[in-house]
C-alpha cells in the first residue's frame, strides 16, 4: 500500500535577496527616508525601535533619530522564515555654517558685526570680503570664527553690498568654497 502526498510549499527566499542597509550619518534634526525593495506580497516588515519610524510596518518609512541609534529591520517571509538586519544611524551635531547676509555696524541691537559661525569640526581656511570695485576690505585665515566690524583700516566702509568668499574644510577634510554677499546698513 502506497500513499502519495502533495504539498505546496512556498519558495524559500535566497539570502542574497535580503537588503543590507549601510550605516548612515545624518545632521542634527535631519530625517532619513528609507525604502526596502522587496515584494510586499511575500514579505512583512517591522522597523525597530518603532517610535523612530514614521510607519513601522511599511517598506518605505522615515526615521527621525535625535541621537545615535541602531535601527533593526525584522523581515518575515510568507514561508515563515524571519530575517533580521541592523544598521547604525550617527547623528552629527549641526553641520550648518551660519553666514549672515546683512548687518549694521552702528546698531545697538546685537547685529553690529558680521559673524560667521562654523561647527566645531570645521576649520575656516580663509575668508575675504570685497567691495563693489573688487578691493579686498577684510581677510581672515586659519580660524574657527570670523567677525568683521564693517571697517577697513579703522574707518567705516560705505553702506552697500559686499561680496564674500569663504573657504573652509568640513569634518571629512573636504575643502568647500562658498560665495555670497553681505549688506552693510548704517
Amino acid at each position: 500500500c502506497n500513499k502519495v502526498y502533495s504539498l505546496d510549499l512556498p519558495i524559500i527566499p535566497q539570502l542574497t535577496d535580503i537588503p543590507m542597509l549601510d550605516d548612515k550619518n545624518i545632521s542634527e534634526g535631519e530625517a532619513l527616508s528609507l525604502k526596502v525593495d522587496l515584494d510586499e506580497d511575500a514579505w512583512h516588515i517591522k522597523w525597530l525601535p518603532t517610535a523612530l519610524a514614521s510607519c513601522d510596518t511599511c517598506f518605505t518609512t522615515t526615521i527621525n533619530a535625535a541621537n545615535d541609534t541602531t535601527i533593526t529591520i525584522v523581515l518575515t517571509h510568507i514561508s515563515g522564515c524571519s530575517f533580521e538586519t541592523s544598521f547604525r544611524i550617527s547623528v552629527n551635531e549641526s553641520n550648518t555654517i551660519s553666514i549672515p547676509n546683512v548687518f549694521s555696524p552702528n546698531s545697538t541691537s546685537g547685529n553690529e558685526t558680521w559673524h560667521v559661525t562654523v561647527p566645531n569640526d570645521h576649520r575656516i581656511l580663509e575668508a575675504s570680503i570685497y567691495d563693489r570695485w573688487g578691493d579686498k576690505v577684510f581677510y581672515a585665515g586659519n580660524t574657527n570664527t570670523i567677525s568683521w566690524d564693517g571697517k577697513i583700516g579703522g574707518l567705516d566702509v560705505l553702506p552697500g553690498v559686499y561680496v564674500y568668499i569663504l573657504k573652509y574644510a568640513d569634518a571629512s577634510g573636504n575643502v568647500v568654497i562658498r560665495k555670497g554677499d553681505v549688506t552693510v546698513v548704517r
